[in-house]
């Protein structure tokens, strides 16, 4: 799969759109060019401002039913399969989640080409419905500009998947977007928490002040996403860590009351199996009163939960009771594991990065009144940090900030790259030198060469600026060659000499035998993906990509 593309000349985009895909829940926020202080965002019923994170198939044919509210609210356990936290099959670690009902034949991925394509084109409609008649004609989608928030502990690999996705959901034009859809804007993807982080810069209460350390802390349902940034002159911000965090947030309480459940009666693992329906209302109940759950300093003033189920829970598992008391230190039990996970990635990040002057809570886990407390307790109150502060609606800061980032990415100045990135060479036998045991050497028009080396463009934990070029010229081996591929890898190691493994993604460009061709290759850093173009010397054909998988050979040599 190639998404190699000649650079097109296309109109400044009118709307900016983002998608916070969440492993639970998602949401959408908009704005129009000339008034991005007007950010908005459509609940569609809801008091939450983003919607279940689901798709409902039949479980026969496996056709899509409904997404998002709707999808829970028809479930019929008899008749349908419901598709949840799919999202986390893209994280580099392994899923901490309940099982997934998926019918068969249908992959986690479609999964998520689906919802992609069902929330764009929701989104799409309600940009129509605010905006109707700006500039005397509808709203189209090539007027967009897409941004999706990713967890920061994503790597290169489910970056790329998302932009699959995306493009054949709809939202892109690039390979697999179905005929007249996409907007022909690129993609832009933002790590969630530097999304808050933007948003924070505008929105939070104190005003940041230049020099100001912050650290993000984006709590959702499947991932804790954390990255430090400092307040620059001119509103923009640069990291100061490498941003990470850990693959836990609310469903891994969800999951933990479930486990509970499961201990506590009897009779709740068979019910479960033959209630989903009942479990999807269960949770939902979970949900509301989780949140409103605190901890407290005196044993007196501790109190549990009531959940009030429905009938046939109450009648299959309570013995015709019609509620059940979760005690204060069961509760406890079910956050204390996810909490002290999820600090621990905060202390690591505060003794590393130092001079931390706020923490900011975002994300749809942000909202526990437990979390927020027990942070407080730790950072504020000992004099770690100076405030520890939370927005209005923590669930939605990461995609009003990604809007904002959408259409000023340079806001996010300086990052640090994840991984030492290069493109595999052939450098001239050295008779001197040591090579490792097995390196492939080969003679081409009558010059030994080493292969296989790697050619450093950027380095693992080093600082780069938005939009950082680094430039090099390559030409081919033999003046017969008809094309040059460069291959294209990125590995842990700081200094790498040879590649190993399979290329991250490779740019084919033709070659004129028998001319004086050489290929320029141009590595952008500083955003929240690396892009790579090259052009053509002699005839200025230029191509351009972001990451995509793939296996291909074929040697080069650096230009002298």
């Amino acid at each position: 799969m190639s998404m190699s593309t000649l650079l097109p000349k296309i109109k400044p985009p009118i709307f900016f759109a983002s998608l916070d895909f969440g492993s639970g829940f998602s949401g959408v926020a908009f704005a129009i060019r000339q008034d991005l202080e007007n950010i908005l965002y459509k609940p569609h019923g809801k008091a939450y401002c983003k919607g279940p994170t689901a798709v409902l198939y039949d479980a026969q044919s496996g056709v899509y039913k409904e997404f998002g509210w709707t999808a829970l609210e028809k479930f019929n356990k008899n008749q349908d399969k419901l598709a949840r936290y799919f999202k986390l099959f893209l994280s580099p670690t392994k899923p901490t989640h309940p099982p997934n009902d998926f019918p068969t034949g249908v992959s986690p991925f479609k999964v998520i080409v689906t919802f992609l394509e069902k929330i764009s084109q929701q989104a799409i409609e309600d940009i129509r419905n605010t905006y109707y008649g700006v500039g005397d004609e509808i709203v189209k989608e090539e007027d967009i500009q897409w941004c999706i928030t990713v967890p920061a502990i994503w790597n290169e690999s489910s970056k790329n998947i998302m932009r699959a996705a995306a493009t054949q959901a709809g939202m892109i034009i690039g390979e697999g977007c179905p005929a007249g859809r996409g907007s022909p804007h690129p993609l832009e993807i933002v790590l969630e928490p530097e999304a808050a982080s933007v948003y924070a810069i505008t929105h939070c209460n104190p005003e940041l002040q230049t020099g100001d350390r912050i650290l993000v802390v984006d709590n959702g349902a499947g991932t804790c996403d954390i990255v430090a940034h400092e307040l620059l002159e001119g509103g923009g911000v640069r990291e100061i860590c490498k941003g990470d965090g850990a693959p836990v947030g609310g469903a891994s309480v969800d999951n933990n009351f479930l486990k509970y459940l499961r201990k506590r009666f009897d009779n709740f693992s068979k019910f479960e199996e033959e209630n989903p329906n009942e479990i999807v209302s269960l949770m939902q109940m979970f949900e509301e009163k989780k949140q409103m759950f605190r901890a407290v300093e005196e044993k007196d003033d501790e109190q549990g939960i009531m959940i009030e189920p429905k009938h046939r829970f109450c009648k299959e598992v309570l013995d015709d009771d019609d509620s059940f008391m979760i005690e204060y230190e069961d509760m406890r039990g079910m956050y204390d594991p996810v909490v002290e996970t999820i600090t621990d990635e905060v202390d690591q990040f505060i003794n590393q990065c130092k001079d931390i002057k706020y923490i900011v809570m975002v994300g749809g886990f942000s909202t526990s009144e437990y979390l927020t407390q027990r942070f407080k307790e730790r950072y504020e109150k000992s004099g770690k940090v100076e405030e520890v502060i939370k927005p209005d609606n923590p669930g939605a800061a990461v995609m009003m900030g990604a809007v904002l980032y959408a259409e000023n990415p340079s806001i996010i100045s300086g990052r640090y790259s994840r991984k030492t990135y290069g493109v595999e060479i052939c450098r001239e036998f050295r008779a001197n030198t040591v090579y490792p045991e097995g390196t492939k050497i080969e003679h081409i028009d009558g010059v030994k060469y080493v292969c296989g080396c790697f050619d450093v463009f950027a380095r693992n934990g080093e600082q780069v600026e938005f939009d950082a070029k680094v430039t090099r010229t390559y030409v081919p081996l033999s003046e017969d060659q008809t094309q040059m591929n460069l291959r294209i890898y990125c590995t842990d190691d700081p200094d790498p000499q040879f590649v190993t493994g399979n290329p991250e993604t490779h740019r084919m460009v033709k070659l004129e035998p028998g001319t004086d061709s050489s290929v320029e290759c141009s590595f952008y850093f500083g955003r929240s993906e690396v892009q790579v173009k090259c052009k053509n010397l002699k005839t200025n054909e230029e191509t351009e990509t972001s990451f995509v998988f793939l296996q291909n050979k074929s040697p080069l040599k650096k230009a002298s």
